[in-house]
């Protein structure tokens, strides 16, 4: 404990001079050179605005925040177009959860440099608290706040979306933004105020972990380059298919969809006109993840063997889908229907109170039964049907919106669209309140 508190102390001299945003300069700077470029040509202003709370801009040669943790979040931004590109863009952003966490039983608390290197991890993956259970040391707070981290305890859990994965008491590596949003999707669905996932140590080692939850959680679909090049360093230029193998593997960890997308024998005898994916269907479609990851995997066995399990789990669990069998279950589908192209704009928002059509157009080879829109708000979780080729569906809301489509088919089988097993199932529609009369 002595040890602790000492290097707790030296950290906490470390961060009375430096902070988040020397933090995130320090970040962009070491992105111009290694991306070979000159300094004096790449120089950045970094400066407070008034913008909403954890959102940023980069204009030109400027990145602005509110305060210094959403100032750090531009310039790690910043950091990120430079390592990918060589250049700037301009990015207006803002957090889709207002806490993203990471949690860690203070007894596995690192000292001294790893918990220095712990902290650097979280922040630039854009986490903005560490849960210490069941409480956290006082002499870590002025760290903390260093790297625009805030401290929580137990009580700190409360309102979060827990993420928890399969075989989290394996240490190998995983990372795959298409599960992510998935599972995040789930938590913005049941309104939940942030997330939080189990810190994985050492940190370093789990980077792309860690930057797949942070931030996927601050703003989902970031640009399909930064992940293969958070590899380049170990993998040259085949970072992109190490990259691939990598999210393949992880995917056969949590490939299932959240459980309203899932078939259950009681809907089967009492709805069986449902594009709920049967059991079989989604054994079979496990099966062939985990030979496209193994297939993946090949070229990389000496250095991503550690993903190995994963595949294994997809496989296990596969297998345990199949051997109930459709006698046992009563499936009769054991195969996905072949995706199509499903057309839907969503609206740029809709009034509390006032009417909103959502609609969803059908391609000719998609001859649909019946369409439904599920649908969440304020109220609680509610479901419309429309029949024909022309699928509308207006509706009142109050508050926020979370949706999505299913479309039966004539052979009882069908589609959603958003796709849950492709990314986010689930759409947002922004509900501004009513003006006052």
């Amino acid at each position: 404990m002595h040890l602790l508190r000492g290097a707790l102390l030296l950290l906490c001299g470390f961060t009375a001079w430096a902070g988040p945003r020397e933090f995130g300069l320090q970040g962009y700077e070491a992105a111009v050179r290694a991306r070979g470029l000159k300094p004096e040509r790449y120089r950045i202003q970094a400066m407070l605005d008034s913008g909403a709370p954890g959102s940023f801009k980069i204009r030109g040669r400027s990145v602005l925040g509110g305060d210094l943790r959403r100032l750090m979040y531009g310039l790690l931004e910043a950091a990120g177009q430079i390592r990918e590109n060589g250049r700037l863009r301009e990015t207006a952003a803002e957090p889709a959860f207002a806490v993203r966490a990471v949690r860690v039983a203070r007894e596995a608390l690192p000292s001294g440099e790893a918990l220095r290197l712990m902290l650097e991890v979280l922040a630039t993956a854009r986490f903005n608290t560490l849960i210490v259970l069941p409480g956290p040391p006082a002499e870590l707070r002025e760290a903390a706040a260093g790297y625009g981290l805030k401290l929580a305890g137990a009580d700190g859990l409360v309102g979060l979306y827990p993420v928890t994965l399969p075989l989290e008491e394996l240490a190998a590596p995983w990372a795959d933004p298409v599960s992510a949003r998935r599972i995040l999707a789930q938590a913005d669905w049941e309104g939940s105020a942030g997330i939080v996932v189990p810190a994985r140590l050492p940190a370093p080692e789990h980077e792309l972990f860690y930057a797949v939850w942070g931030l996927e959680g601050y703003a989902p679909g970031a640009p399909s380059k930064r992940w293969p090049a958070m590899l380049r360093g170990q993998f040259g230029t085949a970072a992109e298919r190490a990259w691939e193998a990598l999210t393949l593997a992880s995917r056969c960890l949590t490939f299932l969809p959240p459980e309203q997308f899932l078939l259950g024998p009681a809907m089967a005898v009492r709805s069986p006109a449902t594009a709920r994916y049967s059991p079989l269907q989604l054994a079979a479609a496990w099966q062939a993840l985990a030979r496209q990851a193994e297939a993946a995997l090949d070229p990389f066995r000496a250095s991503l063997g550690a993903v190995q399990p994963l595949i294994a789990y997809g496989r296990a669990r596969a297998s345990e889908m199949l051997a109930g069998g459709p006698a046992a279950g009563g499936w009769t589908r054991s195969a996905l229907p072949e995706p199509v192209a499903f057309t839907h704009l969503p609206p740029k928002g809709a009034v509390a109170g006032r009417p909103v059509t959502l609609r969803l157009g059908l391609p000719a080879r998609a001859r649909a039964e019946r369409v439904r829109l599920h649908w969440r708000d304020a109220r609680g979780t509610h479901a419309m049907e429309s029949r024909g080729a022309r699928a509308s569906f207006t509706l009142i809301p109050e508050g926020e919106v979370r949706y999505y489509f299913e479309v039966v088919s004539p052979s009882g089988s069908g589609w959603f669209y958003p796709d849950p097993l492709a990314g986010s199932p689930y759409l947002r529609l922004n509900v501004r309140p009513a003006p006052h009369p």
